[in-house]
């Protein structure tokens, strides 16, 4: 089982889910480093999967459909404002490049 603490990016209060668009991603990258650009590629964190959701860290269990030794940058993204009303436009941040590594 594969953990991943982030420090949560201008996220003041615990991130709002709850929206399609709303969650912690892993995106693969493009050459260039960059997240490839079709959402389709993104693997999302399910919910349920989001063990601590605080406002100054997030601690979530690793998808195991990730590939080991692939190099992802973790969005996250949430469509609420900080009273819960649903924003017009996602607000999203994103990681440094973080590689996925086998528990051992």
């Amino acid at each position: 089982m594969r953990f991943f603490n982030a420090h949560v990016w201008r996220f003041y209060e615990r991130l709002k889910l709850g929206s399609a668009d709303s969650g912690i991603f892993f995106a693969p990258l493009e050459p260039e480093g960059n997240p490839v650009s079709d959402e389709a590629q993104w693997t999302k964190v399910d919910d349920a999967r989001i063990k601590r959701n605080t406002p100054k860290s997030l601690l979530f269990y690793v998808p195991d459909s990730l590939a080991v030794g692939t190099k992802y940058r973790v969005i996250v993204r949430t469509a609420f404002t900080g009273g819960g009303t649903l924003r017009k436009t996602s607000l999203s941040g994103s990681s440094e490049v973080v590689t996925v590594k086998d528990a051992a």
